[in-house]
């Protein structure tokens, strides 16, 4: 019969084995944190890719600029280039590459890193920003952060 001090350590070993055979803490993973923390991330999102209405101007061609797109939870893309068969890529000339999703964003690359611990499952093998830790992750510049609280941050070597 199985106790919820059982079901606990199963979900702990589980999550051990996740993370130990999934990361080098060393190498960066994708960093993520709420999109409430950094106080200047609004201005980067204003040149995001909206990939809603990207879906909404090819669904309506009629609206060739969106003047009628109304979305409340758009998925954006920050320091990503267009290719040409019309998919994206991270930019390597840009500071970092993130991804906003709700209220989460997943820094994908970026040329800053911080020391931080693993995020829960809900992020698996991804680095938890909020919280200190051993595993490096992708992070966002400091400016970016302004003067909300935020790991150590460090420049990678280019």
């Amino acid at each position: 019969m199985n106790t919820t001090t059982d079901i606990i350590e199963t979900l702990n070993t589980c999550y051990k084995q996740t993370h130990q055979t999934t990361t080098t803490p060393d190498d960066p993973v994708t960093g993520v944190v709420n999109v409430a923390t950094p106080e200047w991330l609004g201005d980067d999102m204003i040149d995001a890719i909206d990939l809603s209405l990207e879906q909404y101007i090819r669904d309506n061609p009629d609206d060739e600029y969106g003047d009628w797109y109304t979305e409340d939870d758009p998925t954006l893309l920050i320091g990503f280039r267009e290719t040409d068969n019309g998919e994206y890529e991270p930019d390597p000339e840009s500071d970092y590459s993130a991804i906003i999703d709700g209220i989460y964003i997943q820094i994908i690359r970026s040329k800053y890193v911080s020391r931080c611990a693993m995020c829960s499952l809900c992020f698996p093998g991804q680095g938890d920003l909020d919280t200190p830790g051993d595993q490096l992750a992708y992070t966002l510049p400091p400016d970016i952060f302004g003067d909300a609280d935020h790991l150590l941050i460090e420049r990678l070597e280019a």
